[in-house]
């Protein structure tokens, strides 16, 4: 049966999972609605393994949490892709100097 409630708890048990040691830091949502959502960013040898949403706070009334959406949250995909360009032009590094 393919929509069972054991291939999705397979799939939570192998999920990549936030670990103590990883460094948090702060970002923010860049895809194209414009809310700009506050991110935490798990960290674990200079690659981002664990995107989370703002979760501090009370949830209350005049002062909501802006949760990001599945696709602010899976924006670590986009980053750690091995053919994102990190540089304008990946043939030669630019400088100032002459």
């Amino acid at each position: 049966m393919p929509f069972s409630r054991h291939a999705v708890a397979e799939t939570v048990d192998t999920a990549v999972q936030p670990a103590p040691q990883d460094k948090v830091v702060w970002g923010a949502c860049s895809v194209n609605c414009g809310s700009r959502c506050a991110l935490r960013l798990h960290v674990r040898d200079d690659e981002v393994y664990w995107v989370e949403t703002d979760n501090t706070g009370d949830d209350v009334y005049g002062n909501h949490q802006v949760r990001a959406c599945l696709r602010g949250r899976s924006m670590r995909r986009r980053m750690n892709h091995p053919e994102r360009l990190k540089l304008p032009d990946e043939t030669r590094r630019q400088t100032w100097r002459r």
